[in-house]
């Protein structure tokens, strides 16, 4: 029993690492473009 409980950790552990990827992916590729295109068109 005490195995399955080790998968289910580690797989917990993965889909999270994947759900961090995902949200920084998002973050960093669509919500700082519109957070930071304001700040661009003054300038230009």
């Amino acid at each position: 029993d005490s195995g399955v409980d080790k998968h289910y950790g580690y797989a917990f552990q993965w889909f999270g690492l994947c759900g961090l990827v995902a949200i920084l992916y998002v973050w960093f590729q669509i919500v700082r473009r519109f957070l930071l295109r304001p700040r661009s068109n003054p300038a230009a």
